[in-house]
């Protein structure tokens, strides 16, 4: 697979993605050094580790000082490939605040053990994948929330429109029951909540589960496929909001109050009030709430007076 190279540019930030399952017996000393792996390089982004693996998105100015870090961080999970599908920011976007390097119980909740199947699904590329949406026998399966697939998607997909991923098992227990001998083509951002819902799908009767390896972004990422068949843009979880299908920062803005990403149509609408509200929440928050978001408002806008973010000091957390 022909890897998509961002060229590095004098207004551009350099984002990279990655995740992979491995066992990390010791987390407190693994997140540790991958903390300071990733500050002796001044990087900014959020990793998240479990005793199942590690969970990341990392930005840099200078891509060379990401690569240094991802080098570490191979050997600190002793030497395990980390396979990363690198993005772009505009340049006036840090991307992230802060640099976070959290432990938790999975590197994304499921709230359900996910590998309970001993079968693996089946993995196909971007050819491969175009591949399965032609054929009008597959159900190809958006595994991500609502707010995510609102923007963009495959065609034909199946949206459950969840607002969480732990919400996905009922969705399929719900709705999908019936379809268990049926083609499930499944994708989401990266992958990684494929991993774990192929397994539970497999291990609760569907026969034929194959999942987009490496996710929407790596789907964009692959310049060897014939047609990009991808519609719209990708939800991402951080500054940038979304990704275009070159992968580079997407149109989109983010409501606070809702979180649900807002286009610059949406943000005509009277119901827009940045910081507030959108068309997708204006009814849904109290008086209280408004006025708190109102009260964060003036406060960035006073953080960006003094030339400084709203947010904490970068840090460890566990």
């Amino acid at each position: 697979m022909n890897a998509h190279v961002i060229t590095p540019t004098a207004n551009s930030m350099h984002v990279v993605t990655f995740y992979r399952f491995v066992d990390i017996d010791e987390l407190d000393c693994a997140r540790s050094l991958i903390y300071q792996a990733c500050r002796s390089e001044s990087l900014v982004g959020t990793i998240l580790l479990a005793k199942e693996g590690i969970n990341a998105t990392l930005a840099h100015i200078n891509r060379a000082n990401i690569e240094k870090s991802l080098k570490r961080i191979s050997t600190i999970l002793d030497d395990t490939p980390l396979n990363p599908i690198w993005s772009s920011a505009d340049l006036d976007n840090p991307v992230f605040h802060r640099l976070r390097v959290r432990t938790k119980s999975e590197v994304v909740s499921f709230g359900r053990p996910p590998n309970v199947s001993n079968t693996e699904p089946g993995r196909v590329g971007a050819e491969g994948w175009n591949e399965l949406l032609r054929d009008p026998n597959t159900v190809v399966l958006d595994v991500r929330n609502s707010y995510e697939s609102d923007i963009g998607s495959f065609p034909g997909a199946v949206k459950p429109d969840t607002e969480h991923f732990r919400n996905f098992p009922e969705f399929v227990t719900e709705q999908l029951g019936d379809q268990k001998q049926n083609q499930i083509a499944m994708f989401c951002t990266g992958g990684i909540r494929c991993e774990k819902a192929s397994r539970w799908m497999l291990a609760n009767g569907f026969e034929d589960v194959t999942l987009l390896d490496r996710g929407i972004l790596g789907y964009l990422a692959d310049e060897s496929k014939q047609a990009d068949l991808w519609e719209g843009e990708c939800f991402v979880f951080d500054q940038r909001v979304s990704v275009t299908r070159e992968l580079k920062q997407g149109s989109m803005q983010q409501c606070f109050a809702c979180r649900h990403p807002v286009s610059e149509a949406e943000m005509q609408s009277p119901h827009y009030v940045h910081g507030v509200s959108c068309p997708h929440c204006w009814n849904k928050t109290t008086k209280a709430q408004r006025d708190g978001f109102k009260e964060r408002v003036v406060q960035e806008a006073l953080a960006r007076s003094r030339n400084t973010t709203h947010v904490g000091k970068d840090q460890r957390e566990s």
